[in-house]
């Protein structure tokens, strides 16, 4: 795999957990929901194992506003959440 294929790779896995946990912001979550109902294999591959971890992790959880530590936290992590939006968990029924 070459670098520009693994960065590829990392940028997608990051951008599913993001969507599994609903972190994205609306043009984020837009494009990615846009390319999963494309048919794209690569993003359902991604997406599929995180649905049901979000879906255990948040399943009680009432739905808040982070506090700004916890968002500057996570996005250091994946580095991709800029929209300071409310996270909402995306359950799949």
């Amino acid at each position: 795999m070459t670098d520009s294929q693994e960065n590829m790779s990392q940028e997608l896995a990051e951008l599913a957990a993001l969507y599994a946990a609903g972190a994205l912001d609306e043009k984020e979550r837009e494009s990615f929901e846009a390319r999963l109902l494309s048919g794209a294999e690569d993003v359902a591959n991604a997406l599929s194992p995180l649905l049901p971890i979000a879906e255990s992790c948040f399943k009680d959880a009432p739905e808040v506003a982070p506090s700004s530590n916890l968002k500057n936290r996570l996005r250091k992590l994946p580095e991709k959440d800029k929209s300071g939006e409310r996270v909402t968990v995306v359950r799949n029924h």
